[in-house]
């Protein structure tokens, strides 16, 4: 969960429920920061949070609130990780890059 759902839901006094789904979010923005200690999707810069409830169900919350005014990548995180862990958000990280390159944007 990016740190921006709970600043939202905080501050703005909603639910997870009234902001889940696309656009649902109404604010106000909170500021917020994100990192990430892997090399995967991008997610920490995104409008885009998935929100695992304690039922363990997942509800995806998409807001151009969302996004982080600061996004910190620190590759020396990614020392420590195992090997596999690291081959798979690099290819992840690499499909992004391919999608983002090919597809076509309306």
């Amino acid at each position: 969960m990016s740190p921006s759902s709970p600043a939202l839901l905080a501050r703005s006094g909603e639910s997870l429920a009234q902001v889940h789904g696309v656009d649902q979010a109404r604010g106000p923005r909170a500021a917020a920061g994100d990192g990430a200690d892997d090399v995967g999707a991008g997610s920490e810069v995104t409008a885009v949070s998935i929100v695992t409830t304690g039922e363990g169900e997942k509800k995806g919350v998409v807001s151009p609130i969302l996004l982080p005014d600061l996004a910190v990548l620190d590759p020396e995180l990614t020392v420590g990780l195992p090997p596999r862990v690291t081959a798979a958000t690099g290819i992840d990280a690499m499909v992004h890059a391919i999608d983002a390159h090919t597809t076509k944007r309306l």
